[in-house]
């Protein structure tokens, strides 16, 4: 979400995701609103879509990053006093999911900042839209404002960049799709449950051997994933028992 705060009690002009298409593709979908009444209607739009998408397949997921979006949305809701059950059932399902908080609690990365920018240093190459960064795209917004260019993006210069910022954000978050078992993973389940299930022990125990350091491997990870949802309390305990 891109917002303006120094609009009148702030304004959210900007929901942009990506979702990916019966092909697998991503493909970005926005909604724009420059007052309060469109903010409304942008809103309602982003939210349908998403309660939709979710009640289709209620393994879905919206991936941000920190707590912006989540407040805007939980804010925006009660401003409006529209579309706040759809919101209360995306809460209480959890279909929001912050990779900031996994990314801090999981990860060093050699940076001042967890943000966003640095962080993406990690998995993709260097930027290059016109807008580099929040505080940029509120600059272009209000010069966008100050020199009255067409309120839709495909007419004005200064708002495609800003959506063509938003987009980028909304791929670098995106979470790779789920791949289906390799061929070869698949031989090696078949092999161990064949041997298993042969009734000399020498066949059991070579069943038991294969995969036997990625299964191992599973509580490492069960344990990161463990501490990146705790809270400091439940973290401190965790200190506390290893001492």
């Amino acid at each position: 979400m891109e917002g303006y705060p120094l609009a009148n009690g702030g304004l959210e002009y900007l929901f942009g995701a990506v979702a990916r298409n019966n092909g697998g593709q991503l493909e970005f979908v926005d909604w724009w609103a420059h007052d309060r009444a469109e903010e409304k209607i942008a809103l309602e739009g982003f939210i349908d879509w998403v309660h939709a998408r979710w009640r289709s397949h209620p393994g879905m997921h919206i991936y941000h990053y920190a707590a912006y979006e989540v407040c805007a949305v939980r804010r925006l809701s009660t401003r409006h006093d529209t579309r706040q059950n759809e919101v209360d059932d995306l809460l209480r399902n959890n279909v929001f999911v912050d990779l900031y908080q996994i990314v801090r609690h999981s990860l060093r990365i050699g940076e001042g900042s967890y943000s966003i920018k640095q962080v993406e240093r990690l998995y993709r190459g260097k930027r290059n839209t016109d807008v580099a960064s929040g505080g940029d795209s509120i600059v272009q917004y209000a010069t966008w404002i100050d020199t009255k260019e067409p309120r839709n993006w495909l007419e004005s210069r200064i708002l495609k960049g800003i959506r063509d910022y938003n987009e980028d954000d909304c791929r670098s978050t995106a979470v790779a799709q789920i791949k289906d078992i390799t061929p070869e993973a698949q031989a090696r389940q078949d092999l161990a449950d064949k041997l298993r299930q042969k009734s000399d022990e020498t066949s059991r125990t070579l069943g038991d051997l294969i995969d036997f350091h990625r299964r191992e491997q599973k509580p490492v990870w069960w344990r990161m994933f463990d501490r990146a949802s705790a809270t400091p309390e439940e973290l401190r305990d965790v200190m506390l028992d290893q001492h």
